[in-house]
């Protein structure tokens, strides 16, 4: 959900279609003095429904989740990958393309480009015509920054990446001034700056002085040969200055000697530095130009949020704000001054505190408003003068509502989940297992996967809830997707004796095959990897000692696998050798794959299906009611009955195996 940039529509997602798929929408707003009274308690969407909204994306199969307004509010801009394959392209469609009638209208692909990813897209209020894309077109391990010219569909190619650079800052001219990467030799974070200060990019642009090479442009709307092709002349400068680049294997020095050589590129330098297990980041410049508002954990164990300049050194011009219990979280800015409006922390829950006393007033007139409830900011115009304000309890509804500045009360939007109205929930009550979230709480799991610390703290909050008698020894099932997957399947191998059943998601069963097989543009954080988990894909025994595919024969409980044939973090080897190996000795598992999934369940139909087969399973190994399971036709599950072993050829390239399956249907 998300408010226009000029607070008169919502745009937000809902089920639509006969299969319920997930696609954008719009509703106009009541403007301020549209608001009355009894809107503080009548639901908006409940009073006018959603027969006058537009629809924005027409999607039949995964559905749209991820979007985000045009600067100017002309477009609405979504990602969307291939079958869960992660090669996310930028889609727009412009609002003038919408038809009276509703029909369906095909987005822009602003990035069609075959086993590409698009990454770090970044706006400008001030800029709306233009976008910054990440991609990976040159080297599937980097991304390059693109220019976008939105009203053409020009891709422009901007600023080569050298290998370990991960994100890249902007200043107040929306010009590419600074960049954070990390070392992949100890671990380290860095930030790069440039010192003029509305220095040209790394590639030549018609502003210039020195035009001795054009940047690469692709239409995106030429067909795919085309767009999937820069001329070699228009490329050749690049190629020239960054040959050593194109294998991400240049040092951090190496290209900036190289790009600082160039008479039409700013001197880059190293700012600042973060050694491994210290926690830090930039979120952006201030609009002179002249410092940076940063989080920092030197010196201290949590972050604090901080002003520094850009001199040598990067004195500390002011220490804004910290909690000695937790790291910052998130920070509102004022959209044209760029300075920090509020900032939040989640210890219990997320707690916002302001910081430009021009917004006090307001707020505390909103927490007054539904008092004992936490508020939070959704979202905010431009103009900071409609806010979207959450407000949730433990025990009630959630609750969005719309609040025009000067204007009293707010108009409740709508409830999330309205169904659970009628019932009295329980109070929660928070357990604080740690009094801190900060570095030495991270640094605490290096190296503790499978047989250490971070499954010991799940042993313990088993332990605590079967003393406090919330749970019955002999009925705890351990659930999990990603690493969560990994640690059900460490709890069934490593401590047996507590779990009755498992329920694992696209979970790791062996590191050292997950760590040979991760996503190339996972490479700049290979040393971290290396050093949080430890490196198993080079050490055999640590490997043997935290996998659980190699202590199958101590698992006791059934086994319940879901898993996306197309993910590229887990990849589906990890739940097929899991399962044939349960399977050889004779073990309960039950393994469904999804085809056009990929780490996790994307599409409705498959959600529900693997939920539905959970709840099938909790019932049948925990006891208790349980729903009828209903096959649904428009999911792809397959229940495997069989994996076998892949050939010579697939193994090396870490192909899945071939598998015999049941179709969609409920297993045994």
């Amino acid at each position: 959900m998300q408010l226009s940039p000029d607070g008169k529509y919502l745009a937000y997602v809902r089920p639509s279609g006969p299969n319920d798929v997930y696609n954008v929408f719009i509703k106009a707003l009541p403007g301020p003095g549209q608001v009355t009274a009894a809107g503080a308690s009548s639901s908006l969407f409940e009073k006018e429904g959603v027969a006058k909204d537009k629809q924005v994306t027409f999607d039949k199969e995964r559905g749209v989740t991820s979007f985000s307004w045009a600067e100017d509010g002309s477009a609405i801009y979504f990602i969307q990958d291939t079958n869960g394959d992660e090669n996310d392209h930028l889609y727009m469609v412009p609002l003038s393309s919408l038809k009276p009638n509703g029909q369906a209208v095909k987005p822009i692909d602003l990035t069609p480009f075959k086993g590409v990813k698009a990454s770090t897209i970044i706006g400008s209020k001030r800029f709306p015509n233009k976008l910054y894309i990440g991609l990976n077109r040159r080297d599937p391990s980097v991304f390059d920054m693109y220019a976008l010219d939105v009203p053409t569909r020009t891709l422009t190619l901007d600023t080569v990446n050298p290998g370990d650079v991960s994100s890249w800052i902007f200043d107040y001219h929306f010009k590419i001034k600074g960049a954070m990467g990390y070392n992949n030799s100890d671990g380290g974070a860095y930030v790069l700056i440039k010192d003029t200060p509305a220095a040209a990019t790394l590639s030549s642009n018609s502003n210039s002085s020195s035009s001795s090479s054009k940047p690469a442009a692709i239409t995106t709307e030429a067909s795919p040969s085309k767009t999937n092709n820069i001329s070699s002349s228009s490329f050749a400068d690049l190629e020239a200055l960054f040959k050593a680049a194109k294998k991400g294997n240049w040092t951090t020095s190496q290209w900036i000697a190289a790009s600082s050589s160039r008479s039409d590129v700013a001197q880059w330098r190293k700012l600042l530095e973060w050694p491994f297990g210290e926690d830090g980041g930039v979120f952006r410049f201030n609009k002179a130009g002249d410092a940076l508002y940063i989080v920092s954990s030197i010196g201290r164990d949590t972050t604090e949020f901080q002003l520094v300049g850009t001199g040598p050194g990067a004195p500390i011009k002011q220490r804004i704000s910290s909690n000695p219990l937790v790291n910052v979280n998130s920070v509102l800015f004022h959209p044209d001054e760029w300075y920090p409006q509020m900032i939040s922390y989640n210890y219990l829950r997320n707690n916002w505190t302001v910081l430009d006393p021009k917004m006090q007033e307001d707020w505390d007139r909103l927490v007054k408003f539904r008092p004992g409830e936490s508020m939070s900011i959704s979202d905010i115009s431009n103009d900071r003068k409609t806010w979207v304000v959450l407000y949730s309890s433990d025990n009630s509804t959630s609750r969005y509502f719309l609040y025009h500045k000067g204007t009293w009360p707010p108009q409740l939007l709508f409830e999330v989940q309205p169904a659970l109205k009628p019932y009295k929930l329980s109070k929660m009550h928070p357990v604080i297992i740690t009094a801190r979230f900060g570095k030495a709480f991270m640094n605490a799991g290096n190296k503790q996967w499978g047989v250490g610390y971070m499954q010991h703290d799940l042993s313990d909050a088993v332990a605590w809830a079967v003393a406090k008698g919330i749970a019955d020894p002999n009925k705890v099932c351990i659930m999990g997707g990603s690493y969560g997957g990994y640690a059900t399947l460490a709890g069934l191998t490593f401590t047996p004796e507590l779990y009755s059943c498992g329920v694992d998601l696209v979970g790791i069963s062996n590191v050292g095959t997950f760590m040979r097989s991760i996503p190339p543009y996972w490479k700049p954080l290979r040393y971290e990897w290396a050093t949080r988990v430890g490196d198993a894909e080079k050490n055999e025994t640590l490997n043997r000692e935290i996998s659980p595919y190699y202590h199958v024969d101590k698992i006791r409980a059934p086994l319940l696998i879901g898993q996306g044939a197309n993910d590229p973090r887990v990849p589906q080897p990890e739940s097929d050798q899991m399962f044939s190996a349960m399977k050889a000795k004779g073990l309960d598992v039950q393994y469904v794959l999804y085809p056009d999934e990929g780490h996790g369940l994307v599409r409705a139909a498959n959600r529900l299906d693997f939920y539905s087969r959970a709840d099938q399973f909790f019932s049948k190994h925990l006891g208790g009611r349980k729903e009828p399971f209903v096959a649904r036709p428009q999911s792809t599950a397959k229940v495997i009955t069989e994996v076998k072993p892949p050939t010579a050829a697939a193994a090396a390239a870490g192909k899945p195996a071939a598998q015999g399956s049941e179709g969609n249907q409920l297993g045994g």
